[in-house]
């Protein structure tokens, strides 16, 4: 009942939004909101399931579109380093991201080592 209630909310703020939906009036909404909380409770958790491999891949991905845009931003607030774009900014958040891993593991690495000997 809560999904359905949800689902009927959502449909009618979304209807408020210049997105392409309409509908035949709040109580026309009660049918699709139903079927939406039907298939959303039945296809969902497959669909999550079948696309948790993913996850990973998408949170990497936003990670590295959010450095590149601190890149810029220190860039901005710099000047000692220019960012000519977006993707030259997207670049080298790739590049920092993989050097600054790499660096983190190696470190953890010497630690354990260092550790194992002391």
């Amino acid at each position: 009942m809560r999904r359905l209630l949800g689902n009927v909310a959502g449909l009618l703020v979304a209807l408020h939004f210049p997105l392409g939906l309409s509908a035949d009036g709040p109580f026309g909404l009660l049918v699709p909101a139903l079927l939406l909380a039907v298939v959303d409770g039945a296809v969902r958790p497959l669909l999550l399931f079948a696309t948790l491999p993913l996850t990973p891949l998408a949170f990497a991905a936003l990670a590295v579109v959010v450095d590149a845009l601190l890149l810029e931003v220190a860039s901005l607030l710099s000047r000692a380093v220019r960012v000519a774009d977006f993707a030259a900014a997207l670049a080298g958040a790739l590049v920092v991201d993989v050097v600054g891993t790499l660096v983190a593991l190696a470190l953890l690495v010497l630690t354990q080592v260092a550790a194992d000997v002391l």
